[in-house]
């Protein structure tokens, strides 16, 4: 008899990446581009030996960037819209391996007057501030 691990089930059909970060640790990307609206998950699972899977799911719209910036650390940019406020969140966030958010690099909405941005050099984050109002050229 062969045993399976169990992942959470969703609404939704996704596009579904499989990254192993450890021996018994993997991280599950899952996004929907075609959809009208953008729906993505990253998930944080353990397998234990029991087939129980310990998992830490984070939802949001849109999964802009994944960076692997060193053994234990996972830098997500992501996007999430929220229908009630319509407005959209920006987010940079560094998590282990295991979905523990370690740091909130920044975090801005639409319509705020600061806006941020990042480039990484030499696995070192550079976090860019612009004054919203500042026309782009």
């Amino acid at each position: 008899m062969q045993k399976a691990w169990k992942l959470i089930e969703l609404p939704v059909k996704l596009e579904i990446k499989v990254k192993r970060l450890g021996e018994n640790n993997y991280l599950v990307i899952g996004d929907n581009r075609l959809a009208q609206n953008i729906t993505a998950q990253v998930s944080f699972c353990k397998l234990k030996p029991s087939t129980r899977v310990e998992e830490i799911t984070i939802n949001f719209s849109k999964l802009n960037n994944i960076h692997y910036i060193s053994r234990n650390s996972i830098l997500l940019s992501y996007d999430d819209f929220d229908p009630i406020t319509n407005k959209t969140s920006h987010t940079l966030a560094m998590y282990t391996n295991e979905g523990v958010l370690k740091k909130t690099v920044y975090e801005y909405y639409d319509g705020d007057n600061t806006i941020f941005n990042y480039k990484l050099e030499d696995n070192k984050i550079i976090v860019l501030q612009e004054d919203a109002k500042t026309e782009k050229k």
